[in-house]
């Protein structure tokens, strides 16, 4: 039945309504409606199982013949009941390989947490700081007067530390001769401040030192029993001499901060040989090697370079931990420390450059000294010497 609308269309009737209610209830009763598809799957897995249950049921013998037939006999149970419940079978792991993997720690940075794996290779064999120090006659000065700057074993028993920063002298500062046990043995006042000091026999020294009359080299006689150390030769140099290492000949190499387009090449009695081109850089300390290389430190880009007999520099060690680098020293095997004045960290390498450990050693690292016959470091922090030993199979 058609009812015609105002406007002309038409409605489905109430009866039609009705009927087409009562079907599609009749339908819900055959199957219920499914909510999604994943539902209907489930529940069509549901009645698939269910179905094949009973299907498993129906082919299952019910005689009590057949029962037995499917049961162990007796023997078979006594003999499981002996041997007991089976193992569970365990899913052993391969066991994990000893070797060490070689990793180029240059290339990975170092943070404060250890992500570096780092080995410490010394063992403090403590020195006493000094209490009081004779300075003159009747003049003695404190420990909180003292700044070392650079430090170098004279013997296995002596050490050479340079004091720059003896403020109760308006004249000069000092280059001090000290026990390994701590004791003062002597000491010689300079008139001006000294940098850097290599020794070139157990009697004899020779330090750069800045502001004097004019600066330049100064080499220092030493004898130990007697308790004596004096000036025996003056060189003026016109280049404000820094980083100082000399080499089997005992050809003195020297930088500059201020002057660093070049290395100067002495003899062992001040003469100059040559000079070698450098890149432009804040160079505070250079270092020969046996196998004719010279080495410095370049501090603004935190780089150690090497120089071939030819000349020809290159850069041989780039670290992510170098921190204002300012130290540089060689061990009996070759071995490079560098020491970071800005973490108070010393950096092991070999003769390749390849990182091998770091160690802490206070803060304000100025200076290190290593003696190759006892193997062992003295570094030089602010007011105070410590000496380590040096442990090569790490």
């Amino acid at each position: 039945m058609k009812v015609k609308t105002k406007d002309g269309k038409a409605k489905i009737s109430e009866e039609r309504n009705k009927g087409n209610l009562r079907r599609s209830q009749r339908l819900k009763q055959i199957s219920p409606p499914l909510s999604s598809a994943k539902g209907s799957k489930a529940k069509s897995k549901k009645l698939s199982k269910v179905s094949s249950q009973t299907v498993l049921r129906e082919k299952q013998p019910t005689s009590a013949s057949a029962k037995s037939k499917s049961r162990p006999s007796a023997s078979c149970r006594a003999e499981k009941q002996r041997k007991g419940p089976t193992p569970k079978m365990e899913c052993k792991s391969k066991p994990k390989s000893s070797q060490k993997v070689e990793i180029d720690y240059r290339r990975v940075p170092t943070d404060p947490e250890g992500y570096v794996p780092v080995q410490k290779t010394i063992r403090n064999l403590t020195l006493p700081l000094l209490k009081t120090i004779q300075i003159e006659d009747n003049y003695y000065g404190d420990v909180s007067a003292i700044n070392f700057s650079d430090v170098a074993f004279l013997d296995e028993s002596h050490i050479l530390a340079l004091d720059d920063n003896n403020l109760k002298l308006d004249r000069g500062h000092r280059v001090c001769c000290v026990n390994v046990d701590g004791t003062l043995v002597c000491d010689l006042l300079v008139p001006g401040y000294p940098w850097s000091i290599v020794v070139l026999s157990p009697t004899e020294a020779v330090a750069t030192v800045r502001r004097l009359e004019s600066d330049g080299l100064i080499w220092i006689s030493i004898d130990v029993h007697a308790k004596s150390i004096e000036i025996t030769k003056h060189l003026p140099l016109d280049q404000e001499p820094f980083g100082l290492s000399y080499d089997d000949r005992s050809d003195l190499f020297i930088v500059s901060y201020f002057h660093q387009r070049f290395m100067s090449v002495l003899s062992r009695n001040g003469d100059e040989i040559r000079k070698i081109g450098l890149r432009l850089g804040a160079h505070f300390r250079c270092l020969t090697l046996t196998n004719s290389r010279v080495l410095y430190l370049d501090t603004q880009r935190h780089t150690v370079n090497a120089i071939d007999q030819k000349g020809k520099a290159k850069m041989l060690i780039k670290h992510a931990s170098f921190n204002i680098p300012i130290c540089l020293e060689t061990d009996c095997l070759q071995n490079m420390y560098v020491g970071n004045f800005g973490s108070g960290q010393i950096l092991k390498f070999d003769q390749c450059g390849t990182y091998r450990a770091t160690f802490q050693c206070g803060s304000n690292l100025n200076g290190i000294g290593i003696d190759r016959k006892s193997e062992r470091i003295v570094v030089a922090q602010n007011n105070s010497l410590l000496i380590y030993e040096l442990d090569n199979n790490a």
